[in-house]
């Protein structure tokens, strides 16, 4: 956990200037004081969030649009079956997003190098994402289900994350790819497999009103 921690000092982050809503998660990188709340807000604000956003893409995204955007199997992305993948996007290139079949819902995956918190490195993740009000269209609110996914980094440390509970993304600002997220995720850091800490981030809305509890053990 010290080589994590080291790597959350060394964060400087500077939120980007498009950035509607400072306090919502999504649409860039956001500087808070606390180095290990900041690290860990890094999974839902580069990874979740840049994820979704290219769901809500590909769900808006027209004929002529979508061929420069994703790889597709021929099918409309709301018809069982449908495989997408990002192929021009700075952040989550390769994330693949399916239909579930018999649902409005979809699964979204990703393996490959992501950026999160300031550094990039080998990443996975999944997630289901249900929209809250089927009916609604272009950005909105999510129901997240089954997120988890795992990050090697350097010094022989990982983590692991998975959501614990229900997991709620509501719109947030008037940037399309911005969020208040509420909901806990749980990780677990190793250190050349053995584990070393395990945390749980507990997301109330905003970015600023996250929190992080080291989780020890009797």
């Amino acid at each position: 956990m010290k080589k994590i921690i080291a790597a959350c000092l060394a964060i400087l982050s500077v939120a980007s200037c498009n950035k509607v809503d400072y306090n919502a998660f999504g649409g860039g990188v956001s500087t808070y004081n606390q180095a290990l709340t900041n690290y860990y807000i890094g999974i839902a604000d580069d990874l979740v969030c840049p994820s979704l956003a290219q769901l809500e893409t590909a769900l808006t995204a027209d004929a002529v649009t979508r061929k420069y955007l994703f790889s597709t199997n021929g099918l409309d992305i709301t018809t069982d079956g449908a495989r997408w993948t990002a192929t021009n996007t700075d952040r989550m290139r390769g994330v693949v997003i399916k239909k579930v079949d018999g649902e409005t819902a979809w699964t979204v995956e990703y393996e490959g190098d992501a950026y999160m918190a300031g550094n990039t490195f080998p990443t996975t993740l999944s997630f289901k994402a249900t929209p809250e009000d089927t009916s609604a269209g272009g950005h909105r609110n999510w129901n997240i289900e089954n997120f988890q996914g795992q990050r090697t980094e350097e010094g022989g440390y990982a983590m692991s994350f998975q959501q614990d509970g229900k997991l709620n993304l509501k719109v947030a600002g008037t940037a399309t790819d911005q969020w208040y997220v509420y909901g806990y995720v749980h990780v677990n850091v190793t250190k050349d497999g053995a584990a070393k800490d395990k945390l749980l981030v507990n997301h109330k809305g905003q970015l600023g009103s996250t929190s992080v509890t080291r989780i020890t053990e009797e």
